[in-house]
């Protein structure tokens, strides 16, 4: 059995005080350079020769070669 999660309700000044810490704050501030070192990082995975752009090419190359073997 699944139990009902619980509902929970926040009023408008709590919301605003997170925002406001989110945008201001020290918080946001990691966010924010957490945000843009992963944004590099992503960057570089899928230019030419990075991580993501070599791991597809190998995934085409198997598929190319798998689709060779199978006759329909």
């Amino acid at each position: 059995m699944v139990k009902p999660e619980k509902i929970t309700t926040a009023d408008r000044y709590v919301i605003c005080d997170g925002m406001e810490e989110l945008m201001e704050g020290e918080k946001g501030r990691r966010a924010r350079e957490r945000a843009g070192v992963q944004g590099t990082m992503v960057r570089h995975a899928v230019e030419k020769g990075g991580s993501s752009d070599t791991k597809l090419d190998e995934l085409i190359k198997c598929l190319i070669a798998n689709q060779k073997e199978i006759k329909f």
